[in-house]
């Protein structure tokens, strides 16, 4: 396992047990103690800051000066660091390599993968009711998991352990970076400024990269931005039965502005099994079965190559995508209801492919 991690803090005695587990899973040792130890896969960067911490991941600067600690940084890490008998761990904002924790006998066990654990744990017993809060509540990621006792240390969060107890803290916030005094030029200046350098900064130590390139404004900017900072990546694409699923021509058409390669994939139906195993587990249900064809067309496409992926997952956020009525909501609560909520509560309806009146109903109900 290339890009896993798995650690443990707790009693003496219990180290050679993470380590053989870590072996089995092909990790190296990070650091190591009588009550403590860390390991991480090959493919994992490793830094120790000078406040004494340990970040296994990227980590970069935001100013171009050394980062003294993590949180003067930015990134897609998970930093380890000791201040007397409390242990602690910090999780980068991004959303990127995931850690779970659970206790294990006198002490605590971290992981990225649920495999590392199954060595640990003999017997997973399901949580019922995370199970039926996700089928209720799909897009509301808490920290719990569908593994009784598992937790994920979420994004821009920190775990402290004494030994004894466990304890959270929010490290980073969306609402702290805000700022409503600026117009809609000097944010869009920065947005591009911020997109270049973290494009710039993440393929730098990527020698081969592969855009998963759809042809929307997401993946587009990527392209771009890898084209602008001189990153060496070719792109592939995926087309399904119908007309909204091919946008190979707008694939296309950045692929040739970029003078870049291009895979083209048709995609089948045939390709998509809703009842397959997972080719992983996770302690959360695989919300996404559908991509799974997508992935093995990676596959087949690029071999055994150890190549990096970019796309743009998670562009619908930035762009405020929104399949409610809430866009009518807040129309109507900002402006009363006149021309322009009418105006929003008629987009809504045209993008979600409903009448005035369903858009309306459901704004009602809502």
């Amino acid at each position: 396992m290339k890009r896993g991690v798995i650690a443990f803090f707790g009693e003496v005695g219990h180290v050679p047990e993470i380590a053989h587990c870590a072996k089995r899973h092909g990790l190296k040792p990070v650091v190591a103690g009588v009550d403590y130890a860390i390991f991480a896969g090959e493919a994992l960067p490793r830094h120790r800051t000078p406040d004494g911490k340990i970040s296994v991941g990227d980590i970069h600067s935001r100013s171009g000066a050394i980062v003294r600690s993590p949180q003067e940084g930015w990134g897609n890490y998970l930093a380890f660091g000791c201040r007397g008998a409390m242990r602690t761990i910090d999780r980068a904002p991004l959303t990127g390599m995931p850690l779970y924790w659970m206790r294990h006998d006198a002490g605590m066990v971290c992981a990225s993968h649920l495999d590392l654990l199954t060595d640990l744990v003999p017997m997973f017993a399901i949580d019922w009711e995370f199970v039926a809060h996700a089928l209720l509540f799909m897009n509301w990621r808490t920290d719990r998991t569908g593994i009784s006792g598992l937790s994920e240390l979420l994004p821009g969060t920190g775990l402290l352990f004494d030994g004894t107890r466990t304890n959270l803290r929010t490290n980073w916030s969306p609402w702290e970076h805000i700022a409503i005094d600026r117009d809609v030029s000097t944010h869009a200046h920065a947005l591009k400024h911020s997109i270049l350098r973290s494009v710039a900064a993440s393929s730098a130590s990527r020698p081969e990269i592969v855009v998963e390139l759809s042809g929307g404004l997401d993946s587009s900017i990527v392209a771009a931005s890898l084209k602008m900072v001189g990153a060496n990546f070719s792109a592939i694409t995926f087309a399904t039965p119908g007309a909204d699923g091919d946008e190979r021509h707008f694939a296309r058409a950045v692929a040739a502005r970029c003078e870049i390669e291009l895979v083209e994939i048709q995609h089948g139906d045939e390709e998509i099994d809703l009842i397959a195993p997972p080719d992983r587990l996770s302690p959360r249900p695989g919300a996404y079965s559908i991509l799974g064809g997508v992935d093995r067309a990676f596959s087949v496409a690029f071999g055994s190559r150890d190549r990096a992926i970019f796309g743009g997952i998670g562009g619908d956020s930035v762009f405020g995508l929104d399949g409610s009525v809430a866009p009518i909501l807040d129309a109507c609560a900002t402006f009363g209801f006149g021309r322009r909520a009418l105006e929003t509560l008629r987009d809504v309806a045209r993008a979600g492919d409903a009448t005035i009146w369903q858009a309306l109903r459901l704004s009602a109900r809502a």
